[in-house]
């Protein structure tokens, strides 16, 4: 668990699951499943999981990028046909360490909770 020291990084509270309750709530969240691709989140004790549905892609079509509070999925066949999702959280998670697949058409995107590295912006790389 982290300390209220640790301003904007996972925080125990109920901020996780409002924020999570509030974006499925959002008619957004909807349009951007049909027009874009879909996305699930799931939350445990230990890490933030994001799963995206990639049905026709390969590893090689797909780019995960972490900023500061933000996991950016763009997944490009060819320059004009490219789709985009970006998930925002409401605290920072480019200090916490990310880790991603892809597999059977499903990207999974980790987020761990415990585990930090040196704060940047970066590429996942896909296993």
């Amino acid at each position: 668990m982290y300390s209220n020291e640790n301003k904007g990084s996972f925080d125990p509270d109920e901020k996780l699951e409002k924020w999570l309750e509030s974006l499925f709530l959002d008619p957004n969240t909807s349009l951007l499943d049909q027009t874009q691709f879909r996305i699930d989140l799931y939350d445990s004790e230990t890490e933030i999981m994001i799963e995206a549905l990639l049905p026709n892609y390969t590893s090689s079509h797909i780019t995960v990028y972490i900023d500061v509070s933000q996991v950016i999925i763009k997944a490009c066949k060819t320059p004009n046909h490219t789709r985009e999702r970006t998930v925002e959280f409401p605290f920072t998670i480019y200090s916490q360490m990310v880790s991603g697949s892809f597999c059977n058409d499903i990207l999974e995107i980790s987020i761990s909770k415990k585990h930090m590295v040196q704060p940047k912006t970066r590429f996942i790389t896909l296993t």
